[in-house]
């Protein structure tokens, strides 16, 4: 479910940096059923399948009439925040992330529990 986000072919920045260049929705799609079914170790904890995370949509901005970079927060029981940046291009009128940048979150991200001043 997670990775049909996706575009077909789409960039992926995991946690811990690394860049995965034109990653394929199906390969996605089977690590993260991993992720979250616990068979595979995440850097949100041990298995995932027990965390629950909260998201939020903290921005989003349109580049063109067909892009879009948008930014969200991903809040979870054992604070182990993250922020993920998307860039969305809407393709045969559906938006589909083609890059996707996660990385945890030295303080909270703004959210409507912690809006800015």
């Amino acid at each position: 479910m997670f990775a049909s986000a996706f575009a077909p072919h789409h960039d992926y920045i995991v946690v811990d940096g690394r860049l995965i260049p034109n990653l394929t929705r199906e390969i996605n799609a089977r690590v993260h059923q991993g992720l979250f079914e616990g068979s595979r170790s995440g850097d949100l904890g041990n298995d995932l399948s027990k965390i629950k995370m909260r998201c939020e949509i903290i921005n989003l901005r349109f580049l063109t009439s067909e892009i879009a970079v948008v930014h969200i927060a991903m809040k979870t029981e054992s604070d182990n925040d993250t922020i993920a940046t998307a860039v969305m291009q809407q393709q045969e009128g559906e938006w589909l992330i083609i890059s996707y940048h996660n990385a945890h979150a030295s303080h909270n991200p703004r959210t409507m529990d912690n809006p800015p001043a």
